[in-house]
């Protein structure tokens, strides 16, 4: 029998510096996008992200594509980061 692991979005904090929600993504992510998330999975600790995905490269003059990173760990693999990754880039393609 598989076991079944389920998470939720990370909720993001109010931060007034800048006057919206974010999250902290230890310097990993460096560029606001409406795709950057971070996912907690049941039964682990709220410190301990199972994987994280954001926007580190805008597009620029020479190329009209952003650059994304995604951090992941145990109990996700490799194959299931990307997924995860990759239908959240599907959900928002209409969105910058």
């Amino acid at each position: 029998a598989t076991a079944t692991v389920q998470g939720q979005n990370k909720k993001p904090y109010w931060l007034d510096s800048i006057g919206a929600h974010s999250l902290d993504f230890a310097g990993r992510v460096t560029l606001p996008s409406n795709k950057n998330f971070q996912l907690e999975l049941d039964g682990c600790t709220p410190e301990t992200n199972a994987l994280q995905f954001g926007k580190v490269t805008a597009p620029d003059g020479d190329s009209d594509c952003a650059i994304y990173t995604v951090d992941f760990r145990y109990p996700l693999s490799p194959i299931q980061a990307f997924g995860i990754a990759l239908s959240s880039c599907d959900r928002k393609l209409a969105c910058a």
